[in-house]
């Protein structure tokens, strides 16, 4: 058993920042790539620096329940 850590990462997070990083400008037989090339680049970058290949990829869908756990 191995005691590397383990990387929890907001991918919608990871997806905004590719989306104005890169742009629209990269893509692949006219279908745009630059999203998916960011995100993936982001996390491989995460993975050597901390270590691991121990991820969990976690995904928004709206606020519901961030808003539900902070009504301030």
């Amino acid at each position: 058993m191995t005691d590397r850590p383990w990387l929890l990462l907001d991918v919608s997070a990871l997806a905004y920042r590719a989306l104005f990083s890169i742009g629209g400008d990269l893509s692949h037989r006219g279908v745009k790539t630059g999203v998916v090339f960011g995100v993936f680049r982001a996390v491989l970058e995460l993975m050597e620096l901390h270590d691991t290949h121990r991820t969990v990829w976690c995904f928004d869908r709206g606020c519901g329940k961030r808003l539900e756990l902070r009504k301030d």
